[in-house]
């Protein structure tokens, strides 16, 4: 049949599995060249003159890059299509220009107003437009293959951190050319194989919001990892100028939520993983963030102990948020391009604000205001689980096979279930003109879940869940769950 059984896609759920991609390599490359990053900067904040322009190029870049994001998320409210073309032209002509202007003030200790603000503002416009291209390639995966091709990615650019720091400054600079040009290199020759796959996507055609209540879905999707990202941002803008002193520790935890986000990955939930990344795991850290340096420093005096928790929090929330801003972009409801431009204004914003923070603050206030944060993100991440669905049918499969007592055979008896449920729901989705994101939709309310779910599973709001499935309502002629889940059951177990 011409459509492809929801059952052979993917899921969120146990059956799923993370997919590896070379393109993770890259995505490296690029995390490790990305000068609108602390992190990247810091390993060159050892060559001799190089703070006399860092400050001045990262409000800069920052403020170019927040300025193109917003004059681009503008473009496409409007309705204006972004073209691939001269996104990706432009944004790698500037990506490596500006890491040439940067490499030239390092080596020179100079700040010399032409390459410093030509290269500032050629890193936020370069950077900007290079990210929605990085965006666009990471928008193929799921949320498991994201997870752990980002974890990667995150790996591969920590070892590249380490490496610049302790190499003699030519052939370090000579490494971040290298990661440049491959992170521009990478996107040219995957471009084929990336319109492919976006032309097999579910919905053919992506737009970005352009009504009131798009954006309100929007900010339904974008909300939790938005808020991680801000946070991060934030923190780090905050700690710029103290971020060389404790770099090592953040290697560390750099490698330590790269290889936790990986695990997460390959774990078999009968409910969906961003309940246990967003609602068990990030509180969890936020709160021992906040618990265990205070009992280290009552037991031991001062340590390192607060800022690695500290670290590790706010590194495991940006590596989870560049995932999930993948899956959402996956899940075709809005454009990879207005997804991700948004979030770069968000972390431009951050980033600045925290930046004016640090420079009138002292570091001790500065740490202060690192709890202040620290305190109001675990509050919020807490609060927001009680705002959620607590629906059993959320977080199980409806199953008939309880009296089972074999866990190996409950296991098959579910797997041949679901494939008869996939299997109906491809006949009534052929019957009756179901779209494809119907039909895997229809095939979720089979299994018995909750609209929730649905929407914890495919990435898409609320609104657009309610929306699908009245339209299957509508098409199937039924008026209820319990009709549609009459009109699935699978024939066999008649």
């Amino acid at each position: 049949m011409g459509i492809k059984p929801p059952g052979s896609r993917q899921l969120d759920g146990a059956q799923s599995a993370p997919r590896f991609s070379v393109l993770s390599l890259g995505l490296g490359a690029f995390f490790a060249s990305l000068l609108i990053y602390a992190g990247t900067v810091t390993p060159f904040l050892r060559y001799e003159g190089i703070t006399a322009f860092v400050s001045t190029f990262a409000h800069v870049s920052l403020t170019a890059l927040f300025i193109t994001s917003a004059v681009l998320i503008l473009i496409m409210i409007k309705g204006t299509p972004l073209h691939p073309a001269p996104i990706m032209g432009i944004g790698s002509v500037l990506y490596v220009l500006s890491a040439a202007c940067f490499c030239y003030l390092a080596l020179t200790g100079t700040d010399e107003p032409l390459p410093l603000y030509f290269g500032s503002v050629a890193c936020g416009v370069g950077d900007c437009l290079l990210c929605l291209v990085w965006g666009k390639l990471f928008g193929r995966f799921t949320l498991r293959s994201a997870l752990l091709n980002v974890a990667l990615a995150c790996l591969a650019a920590s070892a590249v951190y380490a490496a610049i720091t302790r190499l003699p400054p030519l052939i370090g600079m000579g490494l971040f050319m290298t990661c440049a040009t491959v992170a521009v290199i990478v996107p040219l020759l995957t471009r084929d194989s990336s319109r492919a796959d976006t032309a097999n996507k579910l919905p053919a055609n992506v737009d970005a919001p352009t009504t009131l209540r798009a954006l309100a879905s929007f900010a339904d999707v974008i909300t939790r990892p938005a808020l991680g990202l801000l946070v991060f941002a934030f923190v780090m803008g905050l700690t710029c100028y103290t971020f060389v002193n404790i770099f090592d520790t953040y290697l560390t935890t750099s490698v330590i939520a790269a290889a936790a986000l990986a695990a997460c990955a390959f774990m078999r939930l009968k409910r969906p993983l961003t309940r246990l990344l967003y609602r068990d795991l990030i509180p969890l850290l936020a709160i021992t963030t906040l618990a265990v340096p205070t009992i280290a420093t009552a037991l031991f005096g001062e340590s390192i102990v607060s800022m690695f928790f500290t670290l590790l929090l706010y590194t495991f929330a940006a590596f989870l948020t560049l995932s999930t801003l993948c899956a959402i972009a996956n899940a075709s409801e809005f454009s990879s391009e207005f997804i991700f431009a948004t979030a770069l204004a968000l972390f431009a914003l951050a980033s600045l604000a925290g930046l004016a923070t640090s420079e009138v603050l002292s570091p001790v206030m500065a740490n202060v205001v690192v709890t202040v944060v620290t305190t109001l993100y675990a509050f919020l991440m807490v609060v927001s689980r009680d705002f959620e669905s607590n629906d059993p049918s959320a977080d199980q499969l409806i199953s008939s096979d309880t009296g089972i007592s074999s866990a190996q055979s409950r296991q098959q008896n579910a797997a041949q279930r679901r494939e008869g449920l996939a299997q109906r729901c491809e006949v009534l989705a052929e019957a009756y003109s179901l779209t494809a994101r119907e039909q895997e939709i229809l095939l979720y309310l089979a299994e018995g879940h909750s609209g929730a779910y649905i929407s914890d599973v495919l990435f898409i709001s609320p609104n657009t869940v309610r929306t699908h499935i009245h339209n299957i309502y509508r098409k199937l002629e039924v008026s209820s769950r319990e009709d549609v889940l009459r009109m699935t059951k699978d024939r066999d177990a008649e």
